[in-house]
């Protein structure tokens, strides 16, 4: 199971992915999904609004000064070994 995202046959699979599906079907919303190279860069595109929504990451104090974060939908505990 994949709480983020996963790429396979190259189509988005996942949780987080799933919850976006239900979301732009509901409100009939445009969209365009790109796949960023790496995280770092999924967060610049944010930040200088070339993207709008991250589906599935985690808000920060820095993060906060430039996007908007909903609720946590899933949350589960991580154990460390």
């Amino acid at each position: 199971m994949y709480i983020h995202f996963n790429l396979k046959d190259n189509e988005l699979t996942g949780i987080s992915i799933d919850f976006w599906k239900n979301i732009i079907n509901k409100i009939y919303l445009k969209k365009f999904c790109e796949i960023a190279p790496d995280f770092t860069t999924e967060l610049n595109k944010m930040k200088y609004k070339e993207a709008d929504v991250i589906p599935n990451t985690t808000n920060t104090p820095k993060r906060e000064q430039y996007a908007i974060f909903t609720k946590a939908y899933v949350c589960y505990p991580i154990e460390t070994m």
